[in-house]
């Protein structure tokens, strides 16, 4: 499993540079502009691409193929690419706290409720447009599932984007937002569950999709 992640991370250094030019870029101008919640939310949507983009590489140079003649299941390979997105977005996400945090104390004031819905919207981005893609991607190929995935991603980011900008403009969407969050702790406690088991339906699903396909 090391040998796959680092073969992943090898693959970001040498096709990803567009990405690890541009979301450290915005992890800066999130943390010191008044539009946070788009520069928040645009370094999530980067971090999602990245294993779509790694298993799209793979199909063109055959990977696999090759990895049929290498020591590890598919149920490794499919995971290699989930525990990978996992550690972006976890990665991505606590920059991007230390930021919105750094921010808060010297600009605008703590706001809870503010920093609560940045990275859940965060993580909703990060997160959902990967887990209902990359089944479709082993299923189907990278290059046919490419197009809903970007839909997906576009929809999705779209929207929570619009969500965090009502609570930043105080709209009745907003404060209605910022009612359910009256109780922090247990919105939270409630919504990570959810994405946990959706992510991990996703992750089996895709698995036994992986260990069906035969590769010539």
């Amino acid at each position: 499993m090391k040998g796959l992640l680092l073969k992943d991370l090898y693959m970001i250094k040498s096709y990803c540079k567009t990405y690890l030019f541009l979301i450290p870029i915005f992890w800066i101008l999130g943390s010191f502009s008044k539009a946070s919640s788009f520069l928040t939310i645009y370094p999530c949507l980067l971090t999602a691409m990245i294993p779509v983009s790694l298993q799209t590489y793979d199909e063109k140079e055959r990977w696999s193929c090759y990895s049929c003649t290498l020591p590890y299941s598919s149920r490794q390979i499919v995971s290699a690419k989930y525990l990978l997105n996992l550690f972006t977005i976890l990665l991505n996400l606590g920059i991007i706290l230390i930021g919105q945090l750094i921010r808060m104390l010297c600009v605008s004031g703590f706001n809870l409720e503010e920093l609560l819905v940045l990275l859940f919207s965060g993580l909703l981005v990060s997160v959902l447009p990967t887990m209902f893609t990359l089944p479709l991607i082993f299923k189907l190929g990278a290059e046919k599932a490419q197009l809903a995935y970007m839909l997906l991603a576009i929809i999705i980011g779209g929207a929570f984007a619009g969500i965090a900008m009502a609570t930043e403009d105080k709209t009745e969407t907003g404060m209605a937002i910022l009612e359910v969050l009256q109780n922090p702790a247990v919105f939270m406690a409630i919504a990570l569950a959810g994405i946990v088991i959706l992510y991990g339906i996703s992750w089996q699903i895709s698995m036994k999709i992986y260990d069906r396909k035969e590769f010539q």
